[in-house]
C-alpha cells in the first residue's frame, strides 16, 4: 500500500511506535498547514491501530476484515464542518466512545479541523480527554491550533507536520497542474507554500477572468469598474494570492521595459503589493486593502 506524502514518515514514526508497542498516547494533536496530508496519514495509522492481525508497518498488506472494510465501525470521523462544530455531534461522539469497540480491540476517533469546535463543544470534548476511555485513541487535526483551548492542547501529544517540499507537491498535484500553462505553474507552486489544498484553490482562482486581465487598463479604468474588480480580487482568500502573483509579473515587465517614470511607479506599486499581501495573510480586510491599492 503506497504511503501518502512520504516526507511525513519521520513525523508519524513515534506515534506509530506507540501503537505497535500497545502504548499509544490517548490524545494526539496533529498540526501544520491545511492540505498537506495529515488526514491521509491519520487514516493509515488508524488502519494499524484497528487491524485484528496486529500489523506493525504502515504499508504492510493485510486481508483481515478490519483492514478491508470500507466503513469501519470502530473508526469515527468528525468533520470537517466549515460552519463550525457544535456541541451536539461532539456529545454523540462521546456517547459512542463510552461503548466497547465492535470489531477491533481499540477505537480510533479523528476530529478534522478541530479548531472549528465551539467553546461549548471543546469543553465537552475536554471532559473525555480528562477521563479517556482506555480503548480509544483520539486524533485532533488542525491548521489553526491556537483556536483550541489551552487545556485541550496540553493534554495532547503534538505532532507538527511541515509543508510539503516542491517535488512532493508537484507529484500530489500533478493532475491539477496539468490544466495550467507551464509558465504559470512555478508561481502557483511557490504560492501554494507546500499545501496541496492551497495549490488546488490557487489553480481554481487562476481561472477567474478578472485575475487574467492586463493591469494597465485596470488601473486606468473608471472608479466603478475598479471597485467591481475588488470583489473578485478579494474573495476568496486564494484570489488575493494568485492576483498578487500575476500583478507582480506585470509590474516586473513594466520595471524592465518602461521609462524612468514608469519604472519608478512600477516599483512603488510592487512594494505596496507586498505590503498588501502581508496584511492579507495576517487576516487583514482584503477588500479594503485591494480598494486602497487600485484606487491610490
Amino acid at each position: 500500500m503506497p504511503l501518502p506524502y512520504p516526507p511525513h514518515v519521520q513525523a508519524v514514526a513515534p506515534v506509530l511506535a506507540g501503537i505497535v508497542a500497545n502504548r499509544p498516547h490517548h490524545a494526539n494533536l496533529w498540526t501544520g498547514p491545511d492540505g498537506i496530508g495529515k488526514y491521509l496519514w491519520c487514516r493509515q495509522l488508524a488502519r494499524v491501530a484497528l487491524c485484528v492481525n496486529d500489523i506493525t508497518a504502515l504499508a504492510q498488506p493485510c486481508t483481515c476484515l478490519s483492514c478491508t472494510t470500507e466503513t469501519h465501525p470502530d473508526l469515527l470521523v468528525l468533520g470537517p464542518e466549515p460552519a463550525g462544530l457544535k456541541i451536539e455531534p461532539v456529545r454523540d461522539l462521546m456517547a459512542k466512545c463510552a461503548m466497547k469497540p465492535m470489531l477491533s480491540r481499540r477505537r480510533v476517533v479523528i476530529v478534522r479541523d478541530a479548531h472549528v469546535m465551539t467553546v461549548q463543544a471543546q469543553n465537552a470534548f475536554l471532559k473525555t480527554l480528562e477521563e479517556p476511555p482506555g480503548q480509544t485513541i483520539f486524533f485532533l487535526l488542525s491548521h489553526q491550533e491556537r483556536r483550541l483551548l489551552r487545556t485541550i492542547r496540553s493534554r495532547c501529544q503534538n505532532v507538527r507536520f511541515a509543508p510539503l517540499d516542491d517535488a512532493s507537491l508537484i507529484e500530489a498535484g500533478r493532475e491539477a497542474l496539468a490544466t495550467v500553462p507551464p509558465e504559470t505553474a512555478p508561481g502557483l507552486i511557490a504560492a501554494a507554500a507546500g499545501s496541496v489544498a492551497q495549490l488546488q484553490r490557487l489553480i481554481a482562482a487562476a481561472a477567474e477572468e478578472t485575475l487574467s486581465k492586463p493591469l494597465g487598463p485596470l488601473l486606468r479604468a473608471p472608479l466603478r469598474e475598479r471597485l467591481a474588480a475588488v470583489e473578485a480580487l478579494a474573495e476568496p482568500h486564494e484570489s488575493t494570492t494568485i492576483a498578487a502573483i500575476r500583478l507582480s509579473q506585470q509590474l516586473a515587465h513594466w520595471a524592465r521595459t518602461g521609462n524612468d517614470d514608469q519604472r519608478s511607479k512600477a516599483l512603488q506599486l510592487f512594494a505596496d503589493l507586498q505590503v498588501l499581501l502581508a496584511r492579507a495573510d495576517g487576516n487583514g480586510n482584503r477588500k479594503l486593502l485591494w480598494e486602497r491599492w487600485l484606487i491610490q
